[in-house]
């Protein structure tokens, strides 16, 4: 099994966790006790096959998103202690292109890379079940092929950086409404 065609990063030294992606219904989990040795552990899901492979971001407490291309875009609760993942939320995003992704939990906003047809677009989640588009959607300098579907995003604190590989990096600060 391949880990890491996505990863999500969140806390530093000895809460240090490293969220992998991959293409079948289980995620790799590395955690450490001392910020400098990491221990793997599989996360079994109830993912479907690729929902984690492209696009992976941390949650709000122990929850976790993922999207794949032509797929849902969903929110997994994680059980650390029976190494579980189970799907809490379901959005049928199948029009929306999937690919790198992060979340701004402060702010209940998803920006989402789409490596196909190499734009980026952000979301208010908010309500889940009713996702708002936010601005316009944003293209990429370049439009060359991205065959492997990777890329970057990296949403927090007012900012939002993308970047979608072999077509550039787009930079932005997001205003308050």
């Amino acid at each position: 099994r391949r880990f890491g065609d996505s990863l999500a990063l969140r806390g530093t030294g000895a809460g240090t966790q490293i969220l992998l992606g991959t293409l079948g219904q289980v995620v790799g989990l590395l955690t450490t006790t001392d910020g400098t040795t990491f221990t793997a552990r599989p996360i079994v899901s109830d993912a479907a096959n690729g929902d984690t492979r492209w696009g992976l971001a941390w949650g709000a407490g122990n929850t976790f998103w993922g999207k794949q291309n032509g797929g849902a875009f969903k929110q997994f609760s994680l059980n650390l202690a029976a190494n579980t993942a189970t799907t809490v939320t379901n959005i049928a995003w199948s029009a929306v292109p999937g690919g790198p992704l992060d979340v701004d939990v402060a702010r209940n906003l998803v920006a989402i890379v789409g490596t196909t047809n190499h734009t980026v677009r952000m979301y208010d989640i908010s309500d889940p079940s009713v996702p708002l588009q936010q601005d316009s959607i944003r293209t990429f300098p370049g439009a060359n092929a991205n065959g492997n579907s990777v890329g970057a995003v990296a949403l927090r604190n007012g900012k939002l950086f993308a970047m979608d590989v072999n077509n550039g990096i787009l930079a932005y600060s997001l205003n308050e409404v």
